[in-house]
């Protein structure tokens, strides 16, 4: 928070800072200890972009770009995670006044000719309107993200730009030097990036929500996986709605493009990549039941067309007895098979009852008195990874039907699962290593036995002291040959962390060592979400 203010110009007695030719380090994990999101007495405003007053820093309430506090330098997580942290525009700006839409959230609020590296991000969540949200960082310009993954993150934003690393992107008179970088990131499906479509253009995307300047992108080793979660509450006719602005890689792109046949694209050409790799997976696949008239608002009608819970067998939502017992939509399912009933439960008084055609009753529509509700179940997979923007724009789609790619440098993977998995199990017992070097692959044992493949090129290590007393430390060099013959080198003593991952669907894997004067005693244990605090040796 104090780092934040420094750069938002708000640091009493210090002056402002972008940290330009900079570079902070992060030099242990945060835990921001908000994942109830109470927020009491501890919001956490973005690094950058950093307003307390309904006006720029001139005083001006124009244009909201006019006044910009950016961060411009390097921040290194150097492995560490940041967790537990939530923010709404409510609790940052107060009020609907002025232009409040113009602050942003994320860990930082804008970045320009920056760079983000070596950092997970944990369980944040966010609440806005017309707030571009990014889970690292709400605006980006010329800047680069490198060694980063984000796991059991839920933006989400109403109007505006929501992505998994940046919100919107762009902005720049000059298209040939302009470009933003994405190089080793990790975007597994813990993650859901969510955007409400109102009277206002929303743009949901797993790396970047909205790209709206000149230049380039490029993306290197970039894996997503993210659930994809927009939801359209002006106009019912979401089989063309839906996913008007959104796409696995990019949301939306305003740079576009007309065929020979007057078809609107989102242009391509200046996005590069290479080596990624995206799961579009079950997750993104969603059933409807679907309103007989589509042009009908779906916020004016409590039958709604909505998206369905699925149910395996009608007792989740009966008892025994014939009483329902949940409200909501759902569809029943013949394993991983939908049928073709829809329950739509709702309230009544004090009982839930089922709401039918017979019970929504008739309305006119374009001269003919239809059912308000029709229970057809429709089917809609998603497969974009760019759209463009205005209407009737169609989208950059990737096939699973065996169809050519049409966007080269992305490997479109199968819709099996694609959880996060540690890649770098643990010994599971005390060994002691003399000398103050070491090879990754002494920490671990049957390293040729390892089910998962380990992106060799892109294995992270990272050593980190423990405790005030510690001077622990220590530095990695790679073998991109052979991960395992990648070498730790130690100094000082006392307890310190080693993190090591490739951001590549990886858990991190955490050991504890202890560096003795005459070596290593390494307290084995591999530090889970769900797994008892490790003992900090003495």
């Amino acid at each position: 928070a104090a780092f934040g203010a420094i750069v938002g110009g708000m640091a009493e007695g210090i002056e402002r800072d972008s940290f330009s030719g900079k570079t902070v380090k992060l030099i242990g994990d945060i835990d921001l200890n908000d994942a109830e999101r109470n927020n009491t007495g501890k919001i956490f405003h973005p690094i950058g972009y950093y307003y307390t007053e309904d006006m720029n820093a001139d005083g001006t309430t124009g244009d909201l770009y006019s006044t910009v506090y950016s961060f411009e330098g390097t921040f290194d997580g150097q492995g560490h995670t940041i967790s537990n942290f939530y923010q709404n525009t409510w609790e940052i700006k107060g009020d609907y006044s002025g232009n409040y839409y113009s602050d942003a959230m994320g860990l930082f609020g804008y970045v320009v000719g920056g760079k983000i590296e070596n950092l997970r991000v944990d369980n944040f969540s966010s609440d806005g309107e017309h707030t571009p949200t990014g889970v690292i960082a709400a605006f980006a310009v010329n800047s680069e993200f490198k060694n980063i993954a984000i796991t059991n993150c839920n933006p989400r934003v109403y109007n505006t730009g929501n992505g998994g690393i940046v919100g919107i992107g762009g902005n720049s008179d000059d298209p040939d030097t302009y470009k933003l970088t994405f190089e080793n990131i990790t975007i597994d499906n813990t993650n859901k990036i969510t955007a409400l479509w109102g009277s206002w253009d929303v743009a949901c995307g797993g790396l970047v929500g909205m790209f709206r300047g000149a230049g380039h992108v490029n993306m290197t080793n970039c894996h997503v996986a993210a659930q994809i979660d927009v939801y359209n509450d002006v106009c019912g006719n979401y089989q063309y709605y839906w996913y008007r602005y959104s796409g696995m890689l990019v949301g939306t792109n305003k740079n576009m493009y007309t065929d020979e046949n007057g078809r609107t694209y989102p242009e391509t050409e200046k996005f590069h990549a290479e080596g990624c790799t995206v799961h579009f997976g079950e997750w993104n696949d969603y059933y409807y039941c679907e309103l007989v008239a589509n042009s009908l608002a779906s916020y004016t009608h409590d039958h709604q067309f909505s998206r369905l819970t699925q149910i395996q067998d009608v007792s989740e939502i009966q008892d025994a007895n014939g009483n329902w017992t949940k409200a909501g939509n759902f569809i029943l399912m013949d394993g991983k098979t939908p049928t073709d009933t829809c329950y739509h439960i709702v309230k009544s008084g004090e009982t839930l009852v089922q709401h039918t055609h017979e019970s929504a009753g008739t309305e006119e529509v374009n001269g003919e008195t239809v059912l308000k509700e029709n229970n057809q179940r429709i089917y809609l997979p998603f497969n974009q990874l760019f759209t463009g923007y205005g209407w009737g724009v169609n989208h950059v789609p990737i096939y699973d039907d065996g169809t050519p790619n049409p966007f080269d440098g992305v490997t479109i993977l199968g819709r099996e699962v694609a959880d996060s998995v540690v890649k770098f199990d643990s010994i599971g017992a005390e060994s002691y290593i003399t000398g103050t070097a070491v090879t990754i692959g002494e920490l671990f044992a049957a390293v040729a036995d390892l089910e998962v493949a380990i992106d060799t090129d892109n294995v992270q290590v990272f050593v980190s002291p423990v405790g005030e007393e510690s001077t622990a430390g220590g530095t990695y060099a790679a073998n991109t040959a052979d991960w395992t013959q990648g070498i730790l080198t130690f100094s000082g003593t006392g307890a310190a962390k080693i993190v090591i991952t490739d951001y590549y669907y990886c858990t991190e894997t955490v050991l504890y060592i202890t560096v003795l004067d005459e070596g290593m005693d390494v307290v084995i244990e591999t530090q889970r979400k769900d797994a008892a605090p490790v003992e900090i040796p003495s």
